[in-house]
């Protein structure tokens, strides 16, 4: 029987491959499923069997999708919300009186052995 040799990003791919080959956790997998952003699930069903798989082509619309929404003004504007939040969180932090900064025990290090 000969095999036929079909390019890695052109056959489907499990979810499990699909999150592995993202480097993707099955906590935000699930998080971005909910949000409606992972690519088109295909479920091949049978009695006692059931396979799910994420073609080429969902996962290309899927790319075009995320990179879309990436491009969006809102994205934009939520980047800048967070950045702005951070660096509010990091001069507060650097404000308190138990910061590490403030601590004279903390100056001090120890000797090496």
């Amino acid at each position: 029987m000969s095999e036929i040799k079909v390019a890695d990003e052109q056959r489907d791919w499990s979810v499990p491959e699909y999150r592995a080959r993202r480097s993707i956790s099955k906590a935000t997998y699930a998080k971005l499923k909910k949000a409606g952003l992972t690519p088109k699930e295909t479920t091949i069903e049978l009695p006692g069997f059931r396979l799910v798989r994420i073609t080429a082509a969902a996962r290309r619309e899927n790319d075009q999708r995320i990179a879309e929404l990436q491009k969006s003004k809102e994205s934009e504007l939520e980047r800048a919300r967070r950045q702005a939040q951070l660096e509010r969180a990091g001069r507060l932090a650097a404000q308190s009186p138990n910061h590490i900064s403030k601590n004279p025990a903390s100056v001090q290090r120890r000797p090496r052995r």
